[in-house]
């Protein structure tokens, strides 16, 4: 900062305030610059702010003293934010202020279409100000909505502030491209803090909806509002009623699109108001009924009961469900609360096949979330939860081999803190699973929970009949470490009865195909004893080499069949068990020292490889 006099000028200075970095109140001030030159009764003042987020605003003030009156006149003002254009002001307005009045010309900033101004006076008896909005993008506020790049609407509208001693009047109007009104009159009695007033909106196009929201599209409908401001300024109230009718939206992420949407919120006095609503998807209805309370404001409240049949929950290729609800939902200041049961009537879920070149993640790779993409995103209640899940008679997987209908019920709750729990058995009422080229049927099967809902108990049956034998799978355990076991009526060897179970006929008249196939499939259904299992195939199969080979982690396991075509040359396959990637190695013993060995693969190649003993 410099203060310095003017050469020849009496009572003549310049005032220079240049900081940087500064934080005022959570705000931080990246660049500040004030130059002001003049006298005591006539300044000229140059401002520059910028804050760490590039917004910066920059103008002149020229101000003088005329007998007991100071005029201000603002010229040149700019300001640029983040979110907006630059906004110009190219009229003049003038400030005049005494001890008891001060009034304001027309302030105006304006971008490439829109503009805002700004005008007013007070005294002691009377305030008034105007600020009017005109043209103005609601893509201009994509900083706090989520969706308003997709709307090309303007708002247009203006706020008339009066008072007349200790009575204040607010006056609002809001127009939304001339189909949606917003009006509003507040009255406010100074000394007595009593609150009188109106609110009437009409909004038929409700595409603003999608601001709020990206899950929503398309909406449609009306929504009117007639209300009544009472009560005082430290316990406000509402009376009167909010409605929508004939709406209708889509919910991509789900499939669905609701229509015969209805809404009525009939707010009463003392801060409580009754609740109405409806929904349409596909052939189901939905129904809320419910009550708001929201005096006193920091202990409100709302209280709703969700109840429908058959109401349709997802319509998507791989999941289409219809839910029957019957819960209560409270949502309070601190926490929601929901209870009661679900029923799904109907329920198809397919599970997509595996690729054939399945890519799966790096074990460096790291998954970044929306909060370390700087993305804001409001803390969530916390959620206490203890509903009751029924399945229906026609609830379905279908897919990787499975074709499944399940019943059963689960107890869920959930408690901010802990994992979401689960109680209840989902079953197999009937089914079959197909895995590698045979058709097997699930006799028996139940999936248990008693704990957290990741990791539920394995009970399952499969089983397939060959002329009077019967063989099966029994797959027990948890869904973290599955234990399988093979069994067959009548008794014999487990390496025969898998060998029937995967190919239809015993250990003895497999190949070596068969055998690769059965030790795969014994390494993937972890059946018990396997490597006992393994070493009999082996030595049926006239194989030299039959073997899992394990690594770090699962995605390693391999399947290693080799043999010696002659006593010098050595072929092996390596099979993959959990990824996609095959490859075929060659060795040649061309002496005791020296090998040749090649590989075909992801990658090939031809070593020479000498070895010597020191």
């Amino acid at each position: 900062m410099s203060l310095e006099p003017l050469q020849n000028k009496a009572q003549h200075y310049q005032i220079s305030l240049d900081a940087n970095g500064l934080n005022l109140k959570k705000q931080n001030i990246q660049q500040i610059n004030i130059a002001l030159t003049g006298s005591l009764d006539q300044q000229q003042t140059a401002y520059r702010i910028i804050d760490d987020a590039d917004n910066q605003v920059q103008g002149r003030i020229d101000s003088q003293k005329q007998e007991n009156q100071w005029q201000a006149k603002l010229s040149e003002t700019r300001l640029k934010t983040k979110y907006w254009p630059t906004l110009v002001q190219h009229q003049i307005a003038t400030i005049n202020f005494d001890n008891k009045t001060i009034k304001l010309t027309p302030f105006c900033l304006q971008g490439a279409q829109e503009s805002l101004c700004l005008t007013g006076q007070h005294d002691p008896e009377n305030t008034t100000a105007l600020l009017t909005l005109d043209k103005i993008p609601l893509q201009r506020f994509k900083q706090w909505l989520r969706a308003s790049e997709r709307l090309k609407d303007n708002i247009n509208g203006e706020v008339d502030i009066k008072r007349i001693k200790q009575a204040w009047t607010i006056q609002s109007r809001f127009l939304l491209d001339d189909k949606n009104k917003l009006e509003a009159t507040v009255k406010l009695d100074q000394k007595t803090k009593k609150l009188a007033g109106d609110i009437r909106a009409d909004f038929n196009k409700l595409q603003w909806l999608t601001l709020f929201s990206d899950q929503v599209l398309q909406p449609q409908g009306i929504i009117t509002a007639d209300l009544k401001l009472l009560g005082t300024l430290n316990k406000p109230d509402i009376a009167g009623e909010l409605r929508l009718t004939q709406a209708s939206a889509k919910i991509p992420d789900a499939g669905i699109e609701l229509n015969n949407l209805s809404l009525t919120v009939q707010a009463t006095e003392y801060g409580k108001a009754n609740i109405l609503g409806n929904a349409k998807s596909g052939d189901g209805s939905l129904q809320i009924a419910g009550t708001a309370q929201w005096l006193p404001l920091d202990d409100w409240q709302v209280k709703l009961k969700i109840s429908g049949k058959d109401f349709q929950l997802t319509n998507l290729p791989e999941v289409r469900a219809t839910a029957s609800p019957d819960l209560n939902l409270s949502l309070q200041k601190k926490r929601i609360g929901v209870d009661g049961s679900v029923t799904v009537p109907r329920a198809l879920i397919l599970l997509e096949e595996l690729p054939e070149r399945a890519v799966t993640i790096s074990e460096d790779a790291r998954i970044i979330n929306d909060t370390e993409k700087g993305i804001d995103k409001p803390r969530a209640l916390p959620v206490y939860a203890n509903i009751q899940l029924k399945l229906g008679d026609n609830v379905r997987l279908d897919g990787r081999g499975l074709d499944v209908r399940l019943g059963g019920r689960l107890a869920i709750r959930e408690t901010p803190g802990k994992p979401l729990q689960a109680n209840g058995k989902i079953k197999i009422i009937e089914g079959s699973y197909t895995a590698y080229g045979q058709d097997l049927s699930l006799e028996q099967g139940s999936i248990i929970f008693n704990g957290p809902i990741s990791q539920p108990g394995l009970d399952l049956k499969a089983q397939r009949k060959i002329d009077d034998i019967t063989v099966g799978l029994l797959i027990r355990g948890t869904l973290q470490n599955p234990q399988s076991e093979i069994f067959s009526t009548p008794a014999m060897p487990q390496s025969d009865a898998i060998a029937y179970l995967l190919t239809g006929k015993p250990l003895r008249s497999t190949g070596s195909a068969d055998g690769a196939l059965i030790t795969g499939a014994l390494t993937k259904l972890g059946v018990k004893g396997s490597a006992g299992l393994v070493e009999e195939i082996r030595n049926v199969t006239g194989l030299s080499t039959l073997e899992i080979e394990t690594g770090s982690d699962t995605t390693q396991t391999a399947l290693l069949i080799g043999k010696y075509l002659t006593p010098q040359l050595y072929v092996q396959y390596v099979k993959r068990l959990f990824l996609e990637s095959d490859s075929l190695q060659l060795r040649y013993d061309i002496n005791e020292n020296l090998k040749l060995e090649a590989e075909s693969g992801t990658s090939q190649g031809i070593d020479l490889i000498y070895q010597f003993e020191r």
